[in-house]
């Protein structure tokens, strides 16, 4: 059974690391790459990430010090209750639906600029927001914020329940807590939720092709896709997923670094908890009720928009065959893409030292040595290092279109790209197994197979249904390989939304995009209802084990 570690590791290097390799191969055979042009577009593509990182951290930093808190009356925990739900946002959210949103909201003829203009008493524009690089950079903000408010709220929680106390008896305010005792502490949190914003800002490629001005606010994503797909000029777009790949290696080793001393200090604060409950001034009280309409405006809107959209202009002759055609097709898509990506999780998690599955005396065999796992773990996170629009580039290099267009091939890329989650998730639940049990089962005669069936996956069952649904998630809302790769026949639910709203046809994209919405949040809420039931059975078999 132990070698069966070694079919994620093919299945890595087969549909990511040699189409990484055909994908950046034609640079050796260029002719002529106008290297002014990709200069140009590198530059702006890190720029449009660190801005749009540091208005996410601006939007954020006061949701995560809001929801650190403890007093306020009802309305401050009810409002503490929405930014604890706003913190999944960017994990569930997918991102065409973030494009799709704006363009209806603040579009020019969006539901703000149109309530403006009724305001006002004019007949023009008074907000020119999309198509144009402020869009952008607005959009990734809304989509990343909430990465600070959950990742900072939790740093700050158990900042503020260690010093608050002596600090506020020494005469401190609210706001010189912050700057001089919880920012200093945080930081290290603050540095990680930055890298991780401006990583997806980054590799961003739906939000960038819907709502950019052009050429003048394109970005290494969208010219890879245009280069390949369009001009066909394989040497240029190799250049461009290089530097794409060197600048995310780059910055999630940072990130790596930063997350590893966030996590390490949040948990040395949490050993000091004291149970206090802050006051809440008078301007920290008008602060958040500001803050409460923003979230409103800036989100809520945006929400409230595709519904509203969706309702009014919907015609009883609307092809509903076509769209939910299309949202078959994107959950049967889904459906094998995560299988294929828990399945090769497990089979990494077989005869390894995190599994619990090397029980001393041996009846399992001996165990590989750290550095073979410590590999294992670089190439089960490495799609990390790369984004879709590269991988589906290497795939037509490598394959070829017949292939390559495909439903297996999609839902292989799609499978390996969630890889690294599924694996993180599972391992951690493979870690949870009690030793003891696999001792004793061993013991009486339970093979490697009887004790992975019986013992470990029932007791990792939450974290390989949170994986599972995770999965499913992802691909549900993943334009870029069926973009790249460009399916024939087999339109999927985000590409119907992206061809909608490039026709104009709102009505349609926004009834598409309600679908989509409701079929992620099923996914959320069948995940959490799964780890609810699977906690409670893990708690009755460690009871009857006991």
């Amino acid at each position: 059974m132990k070698y069966l570690i070694i079919l994620p590791v093919v299945v890595v290097c087969l549909f990511f690391g040699l189409p990484y390799i055909a994908a950046v191969a034609p640079i050796f055979s260029a002719t002529a790459v106008n290297v002014s042009y990709v200069a140009g577009i590198a530059t702006w593509t890190l720029m449009q990430a660190f801005l749009s990182a540091c208005l996410a951290l601006l939007l954020g930093i006061p949701g995560a010090w809001f929801l650190s808190g403890e007093g306020g009356g009802r309305f401050a925990r009810v409002f503490r209750q929405v930014l604890n739900a706003l913190g999944a946002l960017p994990f569930a959210l997918p991102p065409i639906l973030v494009a799709l949103m704006f363009a209806l909201f603040f579009g020019n003829s969006g539901w703000l600029n149109s309530a403006l203009a009724l305001i006002l008493h004019t007949d023009e524009v008074p907000l020119h927001i999309l198509y144009r690089p402020s869009a952008i950079i607005l959009a990734h903000a809304f989509y990343n914020f909430p990465l600070f408010i959950r990742l900072c709220g939790d740093a700050l929680k158990n900042v503020r329940n260690a010093y608050s106390a002596s600090a506020y008896s020494l005469g401190s305010k609210p706001i010189g807590l912050f700057f001089r005792v919880c920012l200093p502490l945080i930081l290290p949190a603050v540095f990680s939720a930055f890298l991780l914003a401006f990583l997806y800002s980054l590799g961003s490629f739906a939000i960038v092709l819907v709502l950019g001005g052009g050429p003048a606010a394109s970005t290494l994503s969208v010219e890879i896709y245009r280069y390949a797909r369009i001009t066909l000029h394989f040497p240029q777009a190799a250049l461009l997923a290089l530097i794409e790949t060197v600048f995310c290696i780059s910055v999630f080793l940072v990130y790596n670094f930063f997350s590893q001393k966030s996590t390490t200090q949040i948990a040395g604060q949490r050993n000091s908890v004291k149970h206090f409950t802050y006051p809440f001034a008078k301007k920290e009280n008008s602060f958040l009720i500001l803050y409460a309409l923003f979230i409103l405006l800036f989100v809520g809107g945006p929400f409230l928009t595709i519904f509203v959209e969706s309702a009014l202009k919907f015609n009883p002759s609307f092809p509903l065959h076509s769209l939910f055609a299309a949202l078959g097709r994107s959950i049967v898509l889904a459906l094998l893409a995560s299988s294929f990506s828990v399945i090769l999780a497990i089979c990494a998690q077989l005869d390894s030292k995190w599994g619990k599955e090397i029980l001393p005396p041996s009846p399992c065999g001996r165990g590989w040595g750290r550095g073979a796992y410590a590999s294992l773990n670089i190439i089960m996170n490495a799609p990390l290092f790369s984004s879709g629009i590269v991988l589906g580039l290497g795939f037509i290099a490598l394959y070829g279109r017949t292939f390559s267009r495909s439903l297996i091939a999609v839902a292989l890329a799609q499978a390996v790209l969630a890889l690294p989650f599924a694996y993180n998730s599972i391992k951690e639940g493979f870690r949870s197994c009690p030793l003891s049990l696999l001792h004793a089962a061993a013991s009486l005669g339970a093979g490697p197979w009887k004790r992975l069936l019986t013992i470990q996956i029932p007791l990792a069952a939450r974290t390989i249904r949170s994986a599972f649904a995770f999965s499913a998630l992802i691909s549900l809302g993943e334009l870029n390989m069926p973009m790249m790769l460009g399916l024939q026949n087999f339109e999927t639910l985000p590409l119907y939304i992206y061809r909608a709203v490039g026709s104009y046809r709102y009505a349609a994209a926004a009834l598409a995009g309600v679908v989509l919405l409701c079929a992620a949040s099923l996914t959320l809420f069948t995940l959490n209802m799964a780890s609810r039931k699977a906690a409670k059975k893990i708690s009755w078999r460690l009871g009857g084990f006991a």
